[in-house]
This record gives structure tokens, sequence and C-alpha cells, in this order.
């Protein structure tokens, strides 16, 4: 990989190849790389990289994993179709004048695959409407995305900081360049499923890293048997 210029942090925002988080994903390397760089017949890309031009174009940080996941979930799991997921990030980003909408605290989902939804506040009893992003009309709550009520976020800027994977696995780019940890341990999953793997024995690795067998349980269930958000 090329050398990342020192103006651009990577420390705090994390580092991820698309083969890893396609894995975080549940869906192809192939198909998350055409995200970020387009398809050999349509060049235009669906997200953009902070790290693009760098790396070989190869890695993406934790916001832009974060806005993946809401799009890769939208599209997957929910069926909404491509042009209302990037006409909804468009409205979302000009509005906020950020290049990671869906990585905010005030962003939901409406579960019908047809409207896109922030908090607006309002002044009256009935407390915050909801905006819809692609027609621009006010309409109160649904149903939200299950998981962004497990993101936690950064109370100063409104972003997500931290992503739950499974259980207590998660993403922060804070620790370890934001590979999974089991939080709570600073340890990442690879380490202890490959000292596991060593060793056999779940009692040793969690006495030789000062964790719990609950900790140690939990990376190799991650490591083992996860398939992906969108799965």
């Amino acid at each position: 990989m090329s050398a990342m210029p020192q103006n651009v942090p990577v420390v705090g925002n994390g580092i991820y190849s698309y083969l890893e988080c396609a894995r975080f994903l549940g869906i192809a390397p192939r198909r998350l790389r055409a995200w970020y760089r387009g398809w050999p017949d349509r060049p235009a890309a669906f997200l953009q990289s902070d790290y693009a031009g760098m790396f070989d174009g190869e890695a993406i940080s934790f916001l832009d994993f974060v806005d993946a996941a809401v799009s890769v979930t939208l599209r997957v799991k929910y069926r909404v179709k491509p042009s209302l997921i990037r006409r909804a990030r468009k409205n979302l980003a000009k509005e906020w004048e950020t290049k990671h909408p869906f990585a905010r605290k005030d962003f939901y989902a409406g579960l019908d695959g047809q409207r896109f939804y922030w908090f607006e506040e309002r002044e009256d009893e009935h407390g915050p409407w909801l905006v819809d992003a692609v027609n621009r009309q006010h309409a109160m709550p649904e149903i939200m995305l299950p998981f962004l009520s497990r993101v936690e976020y950064n109370q100063v800027t409104g972003m997500a900081q931290v992503f739950p994977l499974l259980g207590r696995v998660v993403l922060d780019p804070r620790r370890k360049y934001g590979k999974p940890t089991v939080q709570g341990t600073g340890m990442t999953t690879g380490i202890l499923h490959d000292c596991y793997r060593a060793t056999g024995s779940v009692e040793e690795v969690a006495d030789w890293y000062n964790v719990t067998t609950e900790d140690v349980e939990e990376a190799i269930c991650f490591e083992e048997d996860f398939s992906g958000i969108a799965a």
C-alpha cells in the first residue's frame, strides 16, 4: 500500500480494507468495492472513501463503514432502491454539510423502503418532527432501523463513534485502528481467537490476557460464526 499523507489522520478514524468490511457487512467484497470505485460499465461511485486516492484506493474509514452499513441494510435487507438511497444521502449531506449523513445521530430510516428521515425540532407540544430526506415533507416516525439504536454517538459532534457488530463485539475507531474488539477489554477478537486456536483453552486465554472467559467466548463466536449485519 502507498503511504498516507501526514495531514490525513488514520488514528481515531479507523482503517479497513474492502475485504474485511465486506465480511462485517455480509456482502461480496467486489460489490462493496464497486460502491466506492464504480463498476467497469458504470464508473460513477455510489459512496466515496475518506481515503480516496490513498492506500491504492483500497481502504475506507470508520465513518465510511457506517455509511456503507446503513446503505447495505437498506438495500439488501429492505430492498430500498439505490436511487432513493443516493437521493437521501445527497439531500442530507447538503443539509448538514457533512460527507457522512448516515453516520449522524439524528438520522433514521423508515422500514417501508420509501422514506428517509431525520429529527427536526418543532415548536409545539408534539415533540420532534421527522423530515423526509427524499421529498422534504414532514412525517411522524414509524419503524426505525433496529441496529441504529445500538450505535454510540459522540455527544459533541453527533457522529457515530462505536458500531456494534455482534454481542459486545464492536468497531471503535479510537481503539486498535477500529478493528473488532470485545467492548470493555480493548482486545481485538482476532488476537483472542488466534490464541484460543493455539491453546485450545478458553480459560488459558482469559488468564493470559486478563479478561473473562465470557470475553474470549464472545471473540470466538464472532470470528467463527458472524456472517455480517445484512445476513
